[in-house]
């Protein structure tokens, strides 16, 4: 294998050449590299200008997270990325630090905001690391910063008593995704009663406006410049995993109950077939009770019946003509 791939020293000597190429041939590239007061290696970050120019049509949520290298070096390999429109990784940048210090994260997040600028739409997502929740905040004061639940779910598993673990972590990451408060409220309820040392660890090291859905400021990329991104017709607007989950609900929502509440305002009332429950969907403001709508701004069940609804039924005096059904995935 070392003969295949050589080793790190002889590697190590092609890297400002490497650097260079790199941004040769990818335009709106960045890289740096920082060393030490004894002109040792101590960082290096990576930043491809496709990966930043894709970025500015996309969600504006980036998870960062670190790995630790196992090699004679030390040190931890960091990444920030995105999620693309069929929910693939997209990354943004990356780099090598000497560890998971504030030092280090401070460093890298300055790297990072040469390409990508601070602002209030930005969310980052990632554990609960104090190193880098800080260094979030100093250099992208603007931005917002929320715990990845699966992180959270581990930590919070084993602050569990005399129960399954497992069951707990899956039963927190399952409410922290409810759409509703009152569904949150219920569940969260019951979670305190079930496992009171899990509920205490989460009460008093974590806030619920960072876990949370339904308490998670709505403050999303999506949410400020949707009706521009998604002006023209739906048919050339949907990715492939959206196309898919209207695709299998479409049948269902044809059969749907819906009543027109109004015209004007293109208010219905939707009543689920499973649960029996009756929803409200308003098409001009993209919104459904239930929520999943308001959430993945992307129609759910009762939003889709309400549609079709609109699409089938001849319009009334009065009534709107035109809708512009909002799907961003």
């Amino acid at each position: 294998m070392r003969e295949l791939r050589g080793n790190s020293e002889d590697s190590y000597k092609m890297l400002y050449s490497y650097l260079y190429m790199l941004e040769q041939v990818n335009s709106g590239t960045t890289t740096r590299v920082e060393l030490d007061e004894a002109g040792k290696f101590k960082y290096i970050f990576i930043a491809l200008g496709a990966c930043i120019e894709g970025f500015k049509v996309m969600r504006k949520v980036i998870l960062v997270d670190a790995t630790v290298l196992k090699n004679g070096y030390g040190g931890v390999l960091v990444f920030a990325k995105d999620q693309d429109h069929n929910r693939h990784h997209y990354p943004l940048a990356f780099g090598e630090l000497d560890g998971e210090n504030y030092a280090s994260w401070t460093w890298f997040f300055e790297m990072l905001k040469t390409v990508i600028p601070d602002s209030s739409e930005i969310v980052f997502m990632s554990d609960r690391n104090q190193s880098l929740i800080t260094a979030v905040a100093n250099v992208y004061p603007q931005s917002h910063n929320g715990h990845c639940i699966w992180h959270l779910a581990q930590n919070v598993r084993n602050h569990a008593c005399n129960t399954i673990k497992a069951v707990v972590a899956w039963r927190f990451m399952e409410f922290a995704r409810y759409y509703t408060v009152h569904e949150f409220e219920a569940a969260y309820a019951s979670f305190k009663v079930r496992y009171p040392s899990a509920f205490k660890y989460v009460e008093e090291n974590t806030k619920r406006e960072t876990w949370a859905r339904v308490y998670f400021p709505d403050f999303y990329w999506f949410n400020e410049h949707r009706k521009d991104a998604v002006s023209g017709s739906i048919d050339t607007k949907l990715v492939l995993p959206v196309e898919i989950h209207l695709h299998n609900l479409w049948g269902k929502a044809e059969k749907t109950p819906v009543r027109e509440l109004n015209s004007y305002d293109l208010e219905y009332e939707v009543t689920d077939t499973d649960d029996g429950k009756v929803y409200l969907v308003n098409l001009i403001v993209n919104t459904c009770s239930c929520k999943v709508y308001d959430y993945k701004k992307y129609p759910c069940l009762h939003g889709l019946a309400a549609y079709l609804y609109f699409l089938e039924v001849p319009a009334a005096h009065g009534r709107r003509r035109e809708v512009n059904i909002d799907i961003i995935s």
